[in-house]
Protein backbone atom coordinates (compact mmCIF):
# COMPACT_ATOMS: atom_id res chain seq x y z
CA UNK A 1 0.00 0.00 0.00
CA UNK A 2 1.42 3.39 -0.99
CA UNK A 3 1.82 6.19 1.55
CA UNK A 4 -0.31 9.27 0.83
CA UNK A 5 0.08 12.74 2.30
CA UNK A 6 -3.26 14.53 2.65
CA UNK A 7 -3.74 18.26 2.16
CA UNK A 8 -3.44 18.69 5.93
CA UNK A 9 0.00 17.07 5.87
CA UNK A 10 -1.07 13.88 7.61
CA UNK A 11 0.32 10.62 6.33
CA UNK A 12 -2.05 7.72 5.97
CA UNK A 13 -2.03 4.36 4.28
CA UNK A 14 -4.03 4.34 1.06
CA UNK A 15 -5.79 1.13 0.21
CA UNK A 16 -4.61 -0.22 -3.12
CA UNK A 17 -8.19 -0.98 -4.22
CA UNK A 18 -9.45 2.49 -3.27
CA UNK A 19 -9.33 5.05 -6.05
CA UNK A 20 -9.43 8.84 -5.54
CA UNK A 21 -12.81 9.15 -7.26
CA UNK A 22 -14.41 7.00 -4.57
CA UNK A 23 -12.58 8.93 -1.83
CA UNK A 24 -13.97 12.25 -3.09
CA UNK A 25 -17.49 10.88 -3.53
CA UNK A 26 -17.51 9.17 -0.12
CA UNK A 27 -16.32 12.38 1.54
CA UNK A 28 -19.13 14.30 -0.20
CA UNK A 29 -21.63 11.72 1.10
CA UNK A 30 -20.22 12.14 4.62
CA UNK A 31 -20.65 15.89 4.22
CA UNK A 32 -24.29 15.41 3.26
CA UNK A 33 -24.87 13.22 6.33
CA UNK A 34 -23.25 15.84 8.57
CA UNK A 35 -25.40 18.57 7.03
CA UNK A 36 -28.54 16.54 7.71
CA UNK A 37 -27.44 15.97 11.31
CA UNK A 38 -26.92 19.72 11.76
CA UNK A 39 -30.33 20.39 10.24
CA UNK A 40 -31.96 17.95 12.65
CA UNK A 41 -30.17 19.33 15.70
CA UNK A 42 -30.84 22.94 14.71
CA UNK A 43 -34.56 22.49 15.35
CA UNK A 44 -34.00 21.47 18.97
CA UNK A 45 -34.60 23.73 21.95
CA UNK A 46 -31.51 25.01 23.71
CA UNK A 47 -29.20 25.42 20.72
CA UNK A 48 -29.02 29.21 20.96
CA UNK A 49 -25.64 29.11 22.73
CA UNK A 50 -24.17 26.99 19.94
CA UNK A 51 -25.01 29.38 17.09
CA UNK A 52 -21.79 31.47 17.13
CA UNK A 53 -19.53 28.41 17.42
CA UNK A 54 -21.55 26.59 14.76
CA UNK A 55 -21.26 29.55 12.40
CA UNK A 56 -17.49 29.60 13.01
CA UNK A 57 -17.21 25.90 12.21
CA UNK A 58 -19.38 26.31 9.12
CA UNK A 59 -17.20 29.20 7.99
CA UNK A 60 -14.10 27.04 8.12
CA UNK A 61 -15.83 24.06 6.51
CA UNK A 62 -17.10 26.25 3.69
CA UNK A 63 -13.59 27.63 3.11
CA UNK A 64 -12.28 24.09 2.75
CA UNK A 65 -15.15 23.18 0.41
CA UNK A 66 -14.48 26.24 -1.71
CA UNK A 67 -10.82 25.28 -2.04
CA UNK A 68 -11.90 21.74 -2.93
CA UNK A 69 -14.01 23.05 -5.81
CA UNK A 70 -11.04 24.95 -7.19
CA UNK A 71 -8.86 21.84 -6.86
CA UNK A 72 -11.47 19.82 -8.75
CA UNK A 73 -11.49 22.49 -11.46
CA UNK A 74 -7.72 22.08 -11.66
CA UNK A 75 -8.27 18.39 -12.36
CA UNK A 76 -10.29 19.35 -15.42
CA UNK A 77 -7.31 21.25 -16.78
CA UNK A 78 -5.03 18.28 -16.18
CA UNK A 79 -7.51 16.17 -18.15
CA UNK A 80 -6.85 18.22 -21.29
CA UNK A 81 -5.12 16.44 -24.15
CA UNK A 82 -1.46 17.29 -24.57
CA UNK A 83 -0.09 18.86 -27.73
CA UNK A 84 1.78 16.67 -30.09
CA UNK A 85 1.24 13.28 -31.66
CA UNK A 86 -0.54 10.65 -29.64
CA UNK A 87 0.75 7.17 -29.15
CA UNK A 88 -1.56 4.29 -30.03
CA UNK A 89 -1.70 3.33 -26.35
CA UNK A 90 -3.25 6.75 -25.58
CA UNK A 91 -6.31 6.15 -27.78
CA UNK A 92 -8.53 4.89 -24.92
CA UNK A 93 -7.51 7.73 -22.63
CA UNK A 94 -8.14 10.28 -25.38
CA UNK A 95 -11.69 9.02 -25.87
CA UNK A 96 -12.38 9.50 -22.14
CA UNK A 97 -11.08 13.06 -22.06
CA UNK A 98 -13.48 15.96 -22.17
CA UNK A 99 -13.82 18.15 -25.24
CA UNK A 100 -12.27 21.60 -24.81
CA UNK A 101 -15.72 23.21 -24.66
CA UNK A 102 -17.05 20.78 -22.04
CA UNK A 103 -13.82 21.09 -20.09
CA UNK A 104 -14.20 24.88 -20.02
CA UNK A 105 -17.86 24.60 -18.97
CA UNK A 106 -17.02 22.17 -16.18
CA UNK A 107 -14.17 24.35 -14.95
CA UNK A 108 -16.40 27.44 -15.00
CA UNK A 109 -19.12 25.57 -13.09
CA UNK A 110 -16.67 24.42 -10.43
CA UNK A 111 -15.26 27.95 -10.15
CA UNK A 112 -18.79 29.35 -9.75
CA UNK A 113 -19.60 26.80 -7.05
CA UNK A 114 -16.30 27.52 -5.28
CA UNK A 115 -16.95 31.25 -5.44
CA UNK A 116 -20.50 30.86 -4.12
CA UNK A 117 -19.30 28.68 -1.26
CA UNK A 118 -16.60 31.28 -0.43
CA UNK A 119 -19.31 33.96 -0.27
CA UNK A 120 -21.32 31.73 2.08
CA UNK A 121 -18.21 31.35 4.24
CA UNK A 122 -17.83 35.13 4.48
CA UNK A 123 -21.54 35.47 5.31
CA UNK A 124 -21.11 32.88 8.06
CA UNK A 125 -18.20 34.87 9.50
CA UNK A 126 -20.22 38.09 9.41
CA UNK A 127 -23.18 36.35 11.02
CA UNK A 128 -20.99 34.99 13.80
CA UNK A 129 -19.46 38.40 14.44
CA UNK A 130 -22.93 39.96 14.71
CA UNK A 131 -24.72 37.22 16.62
CA UNK A 132 -22.04 36.25 19.14
CA UNK A 133 -22.36 39.39 21.31
CA UNK A 134 -26.16 39.48 20.94
CA UNK A 135 -26.57 35.87 21.98
CA UNK A 136 -24.08 36.30 24.83
CA UNK A 137 -26.14 39.21 26.18
CA UNK A 138 -29.39 37.31 25.81
CA UNK A 139 -27.95 34.28 27.61
CA UNK A 140 -26.51 36.50 30.34
CA UNK A 141 -29.90 38.16 30.88
CA UNK A 142 -31.64 34.81 30.97
CA UNK A 143 -29.16 33.51 33.54
CA UNK A 144 -29.54 36.65 35.65
CA UNK A 145 -33.32 36.31 35.55
CA UNK A 146 -33.00 32.65 36.55
CA UNK A 147 -30.66 33.57 39.41
CA UNK A 148 -33.14 36.20 40.63
CA UNK A 149 -35.95 33.69 40.42
CA UNK A 150 -33.89 31.13 42.34
CA UNK A 151 -33.07 33.69 45.01
CA UNK A 152 -36.73 34.62 45.42
CA UNK A 153 -37.80 31.05 45.97
CA UNK A 154 -34.90 29.97 48.15
CA UNK A 155 -34.33 33.15 50.14
CA UNK A 156 -35.38 33.27 53.79
CA UNK A 157 -37.91 36.00 54.33
CA UNK A 158 -38.30 37.62 57.71
CA UNK A 159 -41.80 38.00 59.16
CA UNK A 160 -43.63 41.10 58.04
CA UNK A 161 -44.19 42.28 61.56
CA UNK A 162 -40.57 42.22 62.69
CA UNK A 163 -39.09 39.93 65.31
CA UNK A 164 -41.47 38.26 67.78
CA UNK A 165 -42.29 40.20 70.91
CA UNK A 166 -41.58 39.04 74.44
CA UNK A 167 -45.27 38.46 74.95
CA UNK A 168 -45.38 36.14 71.94
CA UNK A 169 -42.34 34.26 73.20
CA UNK A 170 -43.57 33.91 76.80
CA UNK A 171 -44.98 30.52 77.74
CA UNK A 172 -48.71 30.40 77.87
CA UNK A 173 -50.30 29.36 81.08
Amino acid sequence: MPMVTTSLGHDRMAMASRDPAHEVYDAACDLLLAARAIEGAAGSDGVLEAIPATLGTLEEALQVLSASCYRLAGQCASNAPRNGPQRPSDQGATEQRLSRENEALLMATLHDVGSSIARASRASRAGREITAPLIARKISRARQAQDMSDRRTLRWRPARHGPPSEQQLAPRA
